[in-house]
């Protein structure tokens, strides 16, 4: 009887992963095709390239979210706090980078750059 219901909960996580990863790669790959989609046809939306840049962003921060959810599988219970708070943690570092990098190149572009105007 207990292996019985051992296997049913088996074949019940098993079915759950499986649906789970293919949800996750089907969003994975449509959330991929609708920028590349919006590039290589050159389509703007009403007529601004903000807006195109503005839903390529979106599918960007969507994709890094289910990606997190469905194959990471960090979703919001209390056994997987400490990894969301690493995540969070290692989101920090990476933008401090980014914006140092970027703050730091745009200053040694500002004054060495400045002598031949």
């Amino acid at each position: 009887m207990i292996i019985k219901k051992h296997n049913e909960e088996k074949n019940n996580f098993i079915k759950s992963n499986i649906y789970s990863y293919f949800f996750g790669f089907i969003y994975s790959v449509l959330l991929s095709f609708i920028p590349f989609f919006l590039i290589e046809k050159k389509i703007n939306i009403l007529d601004n390239k903000n807006y195109t840049n503005l839903i390529i962003l979106l599918c960007c921060c969507l994709q890094i979210f289910f990606q997190i959810y469905y194959f990471l599988h960090l979703k919001d219970s209390m056994g997987n706090f400490w990894n969301i708070i690493f995540l969070l943690f290692t989101f920090i570092i990476i933008l401090i980078i980014i914006i140092g990098s970027t703050w730091i190149m745009y200053n040694l572009h500002y004054n060495v750059m400045i002598h031949q105007y």
